[in-house]
């Protein structure tokens, strides 16, 4: 009798203690901890409009920390971010990839924030990105809306269409704004995505991370406004066009080899096949090949097809256990993040 009262004594503080290391007095954990996000504001000549951005940033989330990356600037930027308070730090290699990989290695938060320093995003939504964030999504994007041919050129609708339809065949994922400049990540998100692009394809790279690790993404509806009077685009249509075409492809390539060269093989295995018709039927009727060349042809395109085919299933199965590493170091970094919280509650509820 005494052994069945000790181990329901025990099981009920058993039970007690898991319930104190998940919460705290019906508090989660989460939302005991302070939550720090970072907004960086990758910058190249922005003078006219930076101080507008900062002010938006801090009147539509007070809360949240500051950088401004001035990327090779020649202006007055960085002496007017600091004229407002807030922290500037110099990346001297000029590309938007390469100002945000720099200003990610300066900074750690639970959540981080890009947006452009043209003062073109309406940011009346950012607090709401945010949170949801907060709830565990992983890339919170601004979808632009506008109506003004100078705020989003006819060109740039349509490279975006482009991108977008790409992104859905390619990848398999529906987004409306692949290349959005206003994007919330969380801090997984971050670290296991490093950018590996160095100009405007930086978009469209985080775009295609979400998509290959299957990632939760919402999209919220933002206005688009017109550059202010003075400020200047740095982007190209053509050339930063066909970058961004190029990362497409190349990450295509890369994450998705067993389609990628799947194709090579299936265009191999079509052309071997009609090459070889000839042949075949005359070895059937006549026991006897007559086009030699075209036989040659045809188990030459016939090798390449298993050839390609090879390739791309090895690839295949080298990059499935990639991100299944990838994943189960994220969720160890998680979860190491997490213990001190744990053990802070429990110690809470022991004072209590």
């Amino acid at each position: 009798m005494c052994w069945i009262i000790r181990f329901i004594l025990w099981t009920k503080s058993q039970r007690s203690q898991k319930n104190a290391s998940n919460e705290d007095f019906g508090i989660p954990i989460t939302q005991v901890m302070s939550w720090k996000n970072v907004v960086v504001i990758p910058c190249h000549n922005e003078e006219v409009s930076i101080r507008e951005v900062i002010a938006d940033v801090r009147r539509h989330s007070p809360t949240s920390d500051i950088l401004v990356v001035d990327n090779a600037s020649t202006d007055q930027t960085a002496e007017r971010a600091r004229s407002v308070g807030a922290r500037v730090v110099h990346c001297p290699f000029k590309g938007k990839g390469r100002a945000l990989k720099f200003g990610f290695s300066k900074v750690q938060a639970d959540s981080y924030t890009i947006v452009d320093g043209d003062s073109t995003y309406d940011l009346s939504r950012l607090e709401e990105m945010i949170q949801a964030v907060k709830n565990g999504t992983s890339m919170c994007v601004g979808e632009r809306k506008s109506q003004e041919d100078k705020a989003y050129p006819p060109f740039h609708r349509f490279g975006n269409w482009l991108f977008t339809l790409l992104l859905s065949v390619l990848f398999g994922r529906e987004m409306k704004d692949v290349l959005s400049g206003l994007r919330v990540f969380s801090r997984e998100f971050v670290e296991g995505s490093p950018i590996q692009v160095k100009g405007f394809e930086v978009e469209a790279f985080y775009s295609l991370e979400a998509a290959i690790r299957d990632l939760d993404v919402k999209e919220f509806s933002i206005k688009y406004f017109a550059r202010p009077e003075g400020g200047q685009s740095k982007l190209r249509s053509f050339r930063d066009g066909f970058k961004i075409l190029f990362c497409v492809l190349g990450m295509f390539r890369l994450y998705r080899p067993l389609h990628f060269y799947g194709m090579f093989s299936g265009i191999c295995f079509f052309l071997g096949t009609l090459s070889g018709f000839q042949p075949i039927l005359e070895f059937v009727q006549d026991g006897y090949v007559y086009a030699v060349p075209r036989a040659i042809l045809a188990a030459s395109l016939m090798n390449l097809c298993l050839m390609f085919f090879g390739i791309g299933a090895m690839l295949d199965a080298q990059m499935k256990l990639h991100l299944r590493q990838l994943e189960s170091r994220l969720f160890q970094n998680r979860k190491s993040m997490e213990a001190p919280s744990f053990e802070a509650s429990n110690s809470n509820s022991s004072a209590a």
